[in-house]
């Protein structure tokens, strides 16, 4: 292929990844399991395998503790508790669940057939009316085994006596929707591990006292100086003015004079794949990076990653299971499908769908198989993309995108949720774009376009009315520009050697066409980056939701650094620095509705914590020395991290 090709291909491939539970609509898919459908001449039943990062009796424990069941039984966002659940977790005891959605009330109700601690449970589960509930009315019976393996446990439910498959297709969607939800209440460092990792664990205290730091919560607010904040069982327990704060004799101190507290960062496009050699080779691959990429991410502050898409969803959902359990350290990890693609991007990695039948089915297998969300591709079609969002919103998950062949404008007239990498991408203005059809012009054709103008102010109000967020990846656009800043030593040293040589290649393939009067179309982007600043502040101002992720797979931007740099970008795109890490923080959250456990630094909230030495609110450059990361309150030491994927990027 030659260069310019080459050239043209790394710019279109940018960022590629490469109810209660039983209401359909809060339906989801299981992360780990398998789920059945046993058909026999008098029943329909369901059957779903799942496997906790517990022991069996806390696992047991949160089936049977009516407090525990409050938490995961019900999704926030779609219903609430009339009153407190009620449980008798013995044979013949009865359990209750009054909730209302959409201003009705339902009552749920059963009686304990069997408990047999910590093994297993046997419940009639009944919907006392007709509603919009999944399997109401009806009476059906759910049997639950929980099977110990070591310190993790496998939980096998059946539930038997479905009236049609429609009622037994709502329940899996929402018994996966639950497990979830356990999955979250279970997430804790185990002890084990924590002596595992000791020599990248600064801080394993169960209960610890930030004090005397400059706190950015994350809402956007100013910074505050000298405060103290306490963590305990993994939690923010206080925050407050040092001196205000009641701190327990009990717990380790640690002075933070001189240093920032801000909630760990949600990058939004975060990728768990490296691709080694892809623009100056004809090697066409891209590879997961277990050691390296989820080290880093935490060692630069990012405690939460969507992925974004990938090109080996299994390893991204195994790799999400081991962090779960403690055997690898990385940041929790929401994984995003496959790319959802049609034909004319040339990559083997990608499947390519052969109709919207093609893009359901897609959708609903990997919902089954643990994705979380899904990720439009360049040349799907409008038909592929509508079955896509349909079946992924039955299961009551997200869609975003990286579109060409369909503009902004349609993808949110089809319903998509997300869009990413801004105006950049959007080719619904460039001048050849043909329907269905990836337009040769596929990037920054709204290069010349005033963004106060008509068409990008509608652009933005579609965008809002349809409440379609944005993600914001310009640390890796920003390669692109005439321009581009040299990367840190800290990256050069994460790279392997032969990654190392390839960024250095580039570099000096970049200088070369800065003299040889080929620097047109590097001149272009440099415009194009400073329209895409505009775009996002303009929608921000109109009330979009802004995300913020790296998209860190090719040569210096990577995992973590990148991440750092879009905070910057996001600096010099004329939001403070407040703004900009409520962008790459809170608003994920929000977005993923894990606002109520990570995001900001409040009272309740995960201890997610990135420490950095220096103000970042007044200088947004002290962002990268970052020293300590607590995850669920456990902190690890940033450099030590770092030092241990030395060499490591492209290889592991």
């Amino acid at each position: 292929m030659r260069l310019q090709e080459w050239e043209l291909l790394r710019m279109k491939w940018l960022s590629i990844p490469v109810a209660a539970c039983a209401i359909s609509s809060f339906a989801a898919a299981p992360l780990f399991g398998r789920s059945a459908v046993q058909n026999d001449s008098t029943e329909i039943s369901l059957r779903i395998e799942r496997n906790f990062a517990a022991p069996r009796e806390k696992v047991f424990g949160l089936w049977t503790d009516s407090r525990a069941v409050a938490k995961w039984f019900l999704p926030p966002d779609q219903a609430h508790w009339t009153e407190p659940p009620t449980f008798e977790a013995r044979p013949g005891g009865r359990f209750s669940l009054r909730l209302v959605s959409k201003e009705e009330f339902y009552d749920l109700h059963g009686t304990f057939r069997e408990v047999r601690a910590p093994e297993k449970l046997v419940l009639t589960w009944q919907w006392d009316k007709d509603s919009p509930l999944a399997g109401s009315p009806g009476d059906t019976e759910v049997s639950i085994e929980f099977l110990a393996r070591g310190a993790r446990t496998d939980v096998v439910l059946t539930q038997f006596g479905f009236r049609n498959e429609e009622s037994r297709g709502q329940y899996e969607r929402g018994w996966n929707r639950c497990f979830r939800e356990l999955d979250k209440l279970l997430a804790e460092v185990p002890a084990e591990s924590i002596a595992r990792w000791k020599e990248l664990i600064r801080v394993s205290s169960p209960g610890v006292a930030l004090e005397h730091a400059t706190v950015i919560d994350g809402t956007g607010a100013p910074a505050k100086q000298d405060q103290t904040i306490v963590i305990a069982g993994g939690r923010i327990a206080a925050l407050g003015p040092s001196g205000s704060v009641d701190i327990p004799a009990s717990v380790e101190r640690v002075n933070l004079a001189g240093h920032t507290a801000l909630p760990g960062l949600v990058g939004m496009h975060d990728h768990l794949f490296y691709v080694s050699n892809f623009f100056h080779t004809d090697d066409l691959l891209a590879h997961d990076m277990p050691f390296s990429y989820p080290r880093l991410y935490l060692a630069n502050g990012v405690t939460t990653i969507r992925t974004t898409a990938s090109f080996e969803p299994y390893a991204d959902l195994e790799i999400k299971r081991k962090v779960d359990a403690g055997t690898l350290i990385g940041p929790k990890i929401h994984v995003t499908s496959l790319c959802i693609e049609g034909e004319g991007y040339p990559l083997t990695q990608l499947h390519v769908l052969t109709g919207p039948e093609d893009a359901r089915r897609t959708v609903e297998y990997w919902a089954r198989e643990g994705a979380t969300s899904f990720k439009l591709y360049t040349d799907v079609t409008r038909v592929e993309a509508k079955a896509a969002i349909d079946e992924a919103h039955r299961w009551g998950l997200t869609v975003t995108g990286h579109l060409c062949s369909i503009g902004f404008r349609e993808a949110a007239e089809l319903g998509i949720d997300n869009v990413e990498h801004g105006l950049w991408v959007d080719t619904e203005f460039a001048s050849d774009k043909q329907p269905d059809v990836c337009p040769a012009d596929y990037n920054a054709s709204a290069v010349d376009l005033d963004v106060n103008g008509d068409a990008i102010q509608s652009l933005i109000k579609t965008l809002v009315d349809h409440h379609v967020a944005v993600t914001s990846t310009m640390a890796a656009w920003e390669q692109f520009v005439s321009s581009p800043p040299a990367a840190i030593q800290q990256v050069l040293d994460v790279l392997s050697e032969n990654d190392r040589k390839v960024y250095e290649a580039g570099l000096l393939l970049d200088r070369k066409k800065m003299t040889d009067g080929s620097s047109r179309e590097k001149e272009r982007l440099t415009r194009m980056l400073k329209k895409e600043m505009e775009f996002e502040r303009a929608f921000v101002r109109a009330g979009g939701l802004l995300l913020a992720g790296s998209d860190g797979v090719f040569e210096a931007v990577i995992a973590g650094f990148a991440d750092q740099r879009e905070l910057e970008l996001l600096v010099q795109a004329g939001f403070t620095p407040e703004q900009a890490i409520q962008i790459a923080s809170l608003n994920g959250a929000q977005f993923l509705k894990e606002a109520s456990r990570i995001g900001s630094l409040e009272v309740g909230k995960q201890a997610d914590i990135m420490i950095v030495k220096g103000q970042p609110a007044k200088n947004i450059r002290d962002i990268e020395n970052v020293e300590l990361v607590f995850k669920d309150g456990i902190g690890y030491d940033s450099k030590k991290l770092i030092a241990s994927a030395k060499g490591q990027v492209g290889i592991h």
